[in-house]
């Protein structure tokens, strides 16, 4: 082995502490939860390089892998629940959060409490709030979002 690799292999737990500092930086990058049971293994194997200084570079990799698979497999059963939103929770880093409020028009008159609304550049399958009829090209402000279908109120 090289010097300069043999060296490289040397650090032992610094390199997976700077593994683990990647990942979590990746990890707030990309929110998707998988980088950061990454790092987690990634810090876990720096622990056991720190406390056990002598093992090579194989089998470092060996517990790496067994952490990871251990600590994504725990993550999603006990923290995936946690996580889920809730449709109370829904705020501005929804899409669906963000229609509220927005305004729209109607794009023609709606017939038992649906019809269409144009927002933006899209025209979305809407209803009234109260169920009623609107007329076509009567300004609209959405008060909520149920899958894809818009519920709306006519503006003041």
């Amino acid at each position: 082995m090289p010097d300069t690799l043999s060296e490289f292999v040397a650090l032992g737990g610094w390199i997976w502490l700077s593994l683990a500092a990647v990942f979590l930086i990746a990890e707030l990058l990309s929110n998707s939860t998988w980088f950061m049971w990454l790092g987690v293994a990634a810090g876990l194997t720096a622990v056991v390089s720190f406390v056990a200084p002598g093992l090579n570079i194989q089998m470092e990799l060996v517990i790496f892998a067994a952490f990871a698979l251990a600590v994504t497999f725990a993550g999603r059963r006990w923290f995936k629940p946690v996580m889920k939103v809730s449709p109370e929770a829904i705020g501005i880093n929804s899409p669906a959060g963000r229609m509220a409020g927005a305004r729209g028009q109607t794009v023609d008159a709606f017939r038992g409490g649906e019809g269409r609304v144009r927002h933006g550049d899209t025209e979305w399958q809407a209803r009234s709030e109260d169920g009623s009829d609107l007329a076509a090209g009567l300004a609209v402000e959405v008060v909520g979002v149920e899958g894809a279908t818009l519920t709306v109120r006519a503006r003041a």
